[in-house]
């Protein structure tokens, strides 16, 4: 009995050691943070990516991707393809061969490096997935790869996304199309910092970024984007000062009523000097943007020295939100003098949004912004009104006693009328034929 406990025992550990290592499960290596490497073909087999169509989905820290490649094998006679794909990030990746999952290894670089003669030719990224595939002469297959993986923060609380960054370096992991759509859920366009390789018009209202590019016209992209209302509350509630907490705190529960007039009552009587009166403000000014108490949002808004604000990109939230509700009380000098604000800041995050809103017509209120629908409506509404009117005029003639007689006698002289022309015009070109 003591033998067969200790063979059952020594199955279960082996199953999982199994597992671990070889399987299309879940293995967490995320500590890293996730930096969008491409597909390897690691033996160099004679293959070619003749597609790759990848999406990638992200809010805050957390990252879905999914890629599908189109692999040909370019020769003759059957192939045997390794490729792998960097762990970094990753907490949970699955392969996909015609609908059925793929089994991988994780292996280190250095394992790698030495079985391939690949010295140089990867990223120097500790650890890969690795799988092998069979294909037929000239076979195309398609290889699907989903990963779920994790942004690290880095110390200014920013998130870093990138991809195509490595396709240039002379690694074998080059695709002749290549396709990439990006999904920012949440997404508000002062949140992004940065852009690399791409323009601020390539966002959409929603947030949703589309790449179609070939191998030679590849470039690297490169999003930096943080939340900057989340960090703005997580300043607070790091305060040793237990009234600057409940403020955070009462805000978070969007108990807006209480949380402004706590900021009140602590502007009153300030005690942390870390926390500029200005932070205070910020968050007493949007408990009331929430509270659609928009005309006391606006005078403390407008007022706010943004330079104490933190973190500094917070002031592009308010521009944003104030240009917002300037669009809806259709107030263009607002608008044009907003817009001469922000042209002068030479900020990159703020740069990226005056570029962004003005693309999107957030500075001319005769684009369909917010207010257009209103104006839609009304548009749409005095329609109904006149028609209405034609109809009530139409019904009050028509029902006069004498009437159906001025419709005849009108439509007998407008007849004779247009007759006549007629005739004229007939008898002129007889005598012209006559005459020849």
């Amino acid at each position: 009995m003591q033998l067969s406990k200790f063979k059952f025992l020594l199955a279960i550990a082996f199953i999982g050691v199994f597992s671990l290592i070889f399987t299309s499960a879940v293995y967490s290596d995320s500590q890293n943070g996730w930096k969008g490497y491409g597909l390897y073909n690691l033996n160099n087999s004679k293959i070619e990516v003749l597609q790759e169509d990848s999406s990638i989905e992200i809010e805050n820290n957390k990252l879905q991707y999914n890629g599908e490649f189109v692999i040909k094998n370019t020769t003759n006679a059957e192939t045997r393809v390794a490729l792998g794909i960097s762990a970094s990030g990753v907490e949970k990746i699955s392969m996909q061969d015609k609908g059925s999952y793929i089994k991988w290894k994780k292996r280190s670089i250095e394992s790698l490096q030495n079985e391939y003669k690949l010295e140089n030719q990867l990223p120097q990224e500790s650890f890969w997935y690795v799988f092998n595939i069979t294909l037929n002469p000239a076979e195309t297959r398609i290889i699907n790869v989903n990963i779920n993986a994790v942004q690290l923060l880095d110390e200014q609380g920013t998130y870093t996304i990138s991809y195509f960054g490595d396709r240039k370096m002379g690694f074998s992991n080059k695709a002749e199309k290549s396709s990439l759509y990006i999904e920012m859920n949440g997404f508000e366009p002062y949140n992004i910092l940065s852009l690399k390789g791409l323009n601020p018009t390539d966002i959409s209202k929603k947030g949703e970024i589309l790449v179609q590019t070939d191998e030679s016209n590849m470039e690297a992209i490169t999003i930096k984007y943080k939340n900057v209302e989340k960090q703005a509350v997580d300043k607070l509630l790091k305060s040793p000062m237990q009234k600057v907490r409940e403020i955070a705190l009462t805000f978070s529960d969007k108990n807006y009523e209480k949380a402004a007039a706590l900021c009140d009552a602590y502007l009153k009587n300030p005690s942390d000097k870390d926390i500029s009166n200005e932070q205070i403000q910020f968050l007493k000014a949007e408990s009331l943007r929430r509270l659609n108490k928009l005309d006391k949002y606006l005078e403390l808004a407008e007022t706010i020295d943004y330079s104490r604000l933190f973190p500094a990109e917070l002031r592009n939230k308010v521009y944003l939100d104030r240009l917002d509700i300037y669009i809806e009380q259709q107030s263009q000098d607002k608008i044009d003098n907003l817009s001469k604000e922000l042209y002068l800041l030479s900020e990159e995050s703020t740069e990226f949004l005056t570029a962004w809103m003005e693309d999107h017509g957030y500075f001319d209120i005769s684009e369909p912004v917010s207010g257009q629908l209103n104006d839609n409506k009304a548009e749409v509404q005095s329609s109904g009104q006149t028609a209405e009117l034609i109809k009530k005029w139409y019904g009050q003639i028509i029902s006069m006693p004498y009437t159906p007689l001025m419709i005849f006698l009108f439509g007998l002289v407008l007849g004779l009328l247009l007759r006549k022309p007629h005739r004229s015009r007939r008898r002129r070109s007889s005598r012209y034929i006559y005459r020849m």
